[in-house]
């Protein structure tokens, strides 16, 4: 089972209340964990790195997002998330060609 496919078996399973509103709450704390350990990783804090690190603080961010998508349309398939993902990629890619 994939990534994806784990995500969203969990997001199946968890019935907190939540709903966009607090996945993107929760989705920026994250992203502020993910910008903490890259500060430490580049030497500008004190701190010690936290036990994820950048890749497991990333990975959280990752699964935020895909609980996101799921909550939004549950019917959205990993085939789906992929066609989406090479459409945006091909135009992130040219963007930096011109760059």
């Amino acid at each position: 089972m994939s990534l994806i496919q784990k995500t969203f078996e969990s997001s199946d399973k968890i019935k907190n209340g939540r709903n966009q509103t607090r996945i993107l709450a929760h989705t920026v704390a994250e992203v502020g964990e993910l910008a903490e350990e890259i500060v430490i990783a580049n030497g500008f804090s004190y701190k010690q790195p936290g036990e994820d690190g950048i890749v497991g603080e990333a990975v959280d961010v990752i699964i935020c997002a895909l609980d996101m998508i799921h909550q939004t349309d549950p019917t959205v398939t990993e085939e789906d998330l992929e066609k989406i993902a090479i459409r945006k990629l091909a135009k992130w890619e040219a963007k930096t060609r011109s760059a």
